[in-house]
């Protein structure tokens, strides 16, 4: 059956899994509170994604897994492309850094922070 005017319900923020202790989202610090309109300059996928992004709570996961597994409209690579084009649009600063080599597996591991 096709559903024409099927419209989903925003996912809840507050179910949405946390990271481990020092990764996932963070707020910057010069950060202004959000208001009506922030995204709406941006296409309907990035400003949908954008508007959960920015409800979510501190250390939330932000990878493109568990954001694509939280809400119903989007998957893996559609998350991972509109992760890459809202830090392009200055909307995220996604910062790679270097796992310290006691925590987890041997070898180097990379590991992005949101803000």
């Amino acid at each position: 059956m096709a559903y024409d005017d099927f419209i989903a319900a925003p996912p809840d923020p507050a179910a949405h899994p946390l990271a481990k202790p020092g990764y996932g989202k963070r707020s910057a610090p010069d950060q202004s509170p959000p208001r009506k309109g922030d995204f709406a300059h941006l296409p309907a996928r990035a400003a949908y994604l954008a508007s959960l992004f920015d409800r979510l709570c501190e250390n939330a996961a932000m990878d493109a897994k568990t954001i694509a597994k939280a809400q119903p409209l989007y998957g893996q690579a559609a998350v991972r492309t509109t992760l890459n084009e809202l830090g392009a649009a200055g909307h995220l600063r996604r910062v790679r850094s270097k796992v310290p080599s006691g925590e987890g597996a041997s070898g180097t591991r990379w590991v992005f922070h949101t803000y």
